[in-house]
């Protein structure tokens, strides 16, 4: 109920005012009423799902916690009937850069990763993880460089035109060309004997084993040939 007030009249002693026992019943009501309005079973409650700001009653005080930023990433300001919550001042835009450009990312604001030809990007909220997957061209790139062996997987690499290496290991028409490297360092036949002579060379091989037809006397080739001085 309201608080009942004690009618004192206009003026003193002019009839108009409660008598001393209706002003004292008003007055015992006003108190009885007051009494069950601070009840000592009476506490406050946080609802909802954030945190609480209550933190106890004591006696006839409701205590509640402060709000704090420890780090001062967010600033509080106490105005007689409001209270301000912002961000700190430390907590400003944010510049990115990449290979190619560069921007400021303003406070709040939000940061889209996106693939570019066959890359595509996937956000995990469970994981705050961003994966970024898909195959990448190497004609896209215009100065490729390989970290490490390149292994074909068995393919065919094909439409080179011009292979510059400092070694290749492989064969060629299933020919192992080390086995070729002889025959380009050395020509020894060993030590062959003929009758007319030691074969010490190549071109000794040649005139000692081959054939060589003069023509005849009326036709002869047309070769000319010096065997140097008869001795």
């Amino acid at each position: 109920m309201a608080i009942e007030l004690v009618n004192i009249g206009r003026i003193a002693n002019d009839g108009t005012g409660d008598d001393l026992r209706e002003a004292f019943i008003k007055i015992n009501r006003s108190l009885e009423d007051l009494d069950l309005r601070i009840d000592d079973k009476t506490e406050g409650v946080n609802t909802g799902s954030g945190a609480g700001v209550f933190y106890r009653r004591d006696g006839y005080d409701l205590q509640f916690k402060s709000l704090t930023s420890t780090d001062g990433s967010v600033a509080f300001t106490d105005n007689v009937t409001s209270l301000d919550v912002k961000l700190g001042a430390g907590v400003g835009d944010t510049p990115l850069v990449a290979d190619t450009g560069a921007f400021t990312l303003a406070r709040n604001a939000t940061l889209n990763i996106r693939g570019d030809g066959a890359l595509t990007t996937t956000a995990d909220e469970a994981t705050n993880t961003i994966t970024i997957g898909g195959v990448s061209q190497l004609s896209s790139d215009p100065t490729p460089v390989l970290a490490a062996p390149l292994n074909a997987g068995n393919y065919n690499i094909f439409n080179v035109n011009e292979l510059t290496a400092q070694n290749i290991e492989s064969t060629v028409y299933g020919i192992d060309v080390r086995e070729l490297a002889s025959a380009y360092e050395s020509f020894d036949f060993g030590g062959v004997v003929t009758d007319a002579a030691t074969v010490n060379n190549f071109f000794d091989y040649i005139r000692a084993t081959t054939d060589i037809d003069l023509g005849t006397v009326d036709v002869p080739t047309p070769v000319v040939m010096d065997f140097g001085s008869f001795v």
